[in-house]
């Protein structure tokens, strides 16, 4: 590989590979964790409980409010839900590889300790999304009826009770935040800056995620985001080009 590729490129390469290979153990971790369904919908329960008993269980006036929203916006927040995961982390991670190499090192090993975090909570606290408990009137706005819950871009792969803590919108604070540091320009930090906002409304609005969920992804953000700074300091593995306007 040194013979035919200069040295960005070999950089380049090995990060894409890395994130590639990290996604794949991910993916096919949490599916093989998948919780047994009492359980699940048990602790589905304890969090409608807690949230009772916190005044914060209103997950489903969201949806409510939601569905009276205009067709687009309502389209607008099943696309986001569809696609944030995927289509524009994926996106943004290798804009910022390629724009933005010094800022992505950190990003990188959050997102890899960010997956643990969310293996373990697959593993120790799986619990039933919102759509799958319709005892409490909630609605899959993606499949109300219920034909292809296991339909991703994984297929199989799919955890139906991976819901604590919510990825989504750890992942997306992560972007966001980094998109509001790094963006050269007034728009794309205010376009970044709502981003989060964005995806939270879409889990929630969605039914695939409960509030409390969400505070789980921001305590799993507030601890890899220091856990992947240090990882840095202890290899000293920032990237080696400097930034591209």
């Amino acid at each position: 590989m040194r013979r035919w590729l200069p040295g960005r490129w070999r950089w380049w390469l090995l990060q894409i590979l890395v994130l590639i290979g990290v996604d794949a153990i991910y993916e096919t971790t949490r599916a093989l964790v998948e919780g047994d369904a009492t359980i699940a919908f048990a602790h589905a329960r304890n969090i409608v409980s807690l949230e009772q008993a916190l005044g914060i269980f209103h997950e489903r006036d969201w949806q409510v409010f939601g569905d009276g929203l205009p067709r687009w916006i309502v389209e607008l927040t099943n696309w986001t839900y569809h696609n944030c995961m995927r289509l524009i982390s994926w996106s943004f991670i290798l804009w910022l590889l390629f724009r933005r190499p010094t800022a992505f090192p950190r990003v990188r090993n959050t997102i890899i300790v960010l997956d643990i975090i969310g293996v373990l909570g697959d593993l120790l606290y799986p619990t039933a999304p919102p759509r799958l408990t319709t005892a409490y009137g909630f609605v899959d706005t993606l499949d109300p009826t219920h034909a292809n819950l296991r339909s991703s871009l994984f297929g199989p792969l799919t955890n139906l009770y991976a819901a604590v803590p919510s990825l989504h919108s750890a992942y997306a604070i992560l972007l966001g935040a980094t998109g509001v540091m790094v963006g050269r320009h007034l728009l794309t930090r205010v376009v970044w800056g709502l981003y989060p906002v964005l995806v939270i409304w879409s889990t929630v609005a969605t039914g695939n995620h409960w509030f409390l969920d969400v505070a789980g992804g921001v305590a799993a953000l507030a601890i890899a985001w220091p856990l992947a700074g240090r990882a840095l300091r202890w290899r000293a593995a920032m990237a080696p080009f400097p930034d591209l306007s």
